[in-house]
This record gives C-alpha cells, sequence and structure tokens, in this order.
C-alpha cells in the first residue's frame, strides 16, 4: 500500500482516508482519534495542522475526513494516536521517503 501526498504548494498532505486504508484501519476510527486529539491542543494550532475536507462515499453520503500536513500527521504519531512502522515515524526522512510504502 501506499501514502501518498496531496499536492498542496511546497507542503506535503495526506488525508485521513489515506492514512487509514494505508495502515488497514477503520476511517472512522482514525476520524475519531484526530477529533480527540484536536480537542487536547490549541483551535489556532489545530488549524494550521488539520482541515475538514469531507468526501462523498460510494452510498452517496456524505462522510467526515480530515486532510493533515506533516506535521500533523507526526503529532499524531509522536503522541501515539496512530501507529505506524518506525520507518515511517522518522519525520526527517519524510520528503525522502513519499510516497510511503507499507
Amino acid at each position: 500500500m501506499v501514502l501518498v501526498p496531496i499536492a498542496h504548494g511546497q507542503e506535503l498532505k495526506t488525508d485521513s482516508l489515506k492514512v487509514a486504508k494505508s495502515l488497514d484501519k477503520h476511517h472512522d476510527h482514525v476520524v475519531r482519534d484526530i477529533e480527540n486529539f484536536i480537542t487536547q491542543i490549541s483551535e489556532k494550532f489545530s488549524q494550521t495542522i488539520f482541515g475538514w475536507a469531507g468526501y462523498i462515499d460510494k452510498q452517496a453520503k456524505p462522510r467526515k475526513m480530515y486532510e493533515t500536513t506533516k506535521d500533523g500527521f507526526m503529532l499524531l504519531v509522536e503522541n501515539k494516536i496512530i501507529f505506524v512502522p518506525w520507518s515511517i515515524a522518522q519525520g526527517d526522512k519524510w520528503e525522502r521517503t513519499w510516497p510511503i510504502k507499507l
């Protein structure tokens, strides 16, 4: 599986759906964990690293989804919100290892 960045100018971003799929997790659990984490940090800071970006599922129903920056993804890893292989958790290698293969 591959975790692919979303192109937003110079900044690498991904979304909760890609994170869930790449880590073989239920997307609703990833969204729940992100929302719980957001309540623990300042609103201003959370807005710089997480953005709401809903989507329409296969049943044509609107669903929650979050985009996250590299820093947001790394905070989720560092705070044990999501668990990833050690090779992904090495933030300094982020740019050199995209796309991330699991």
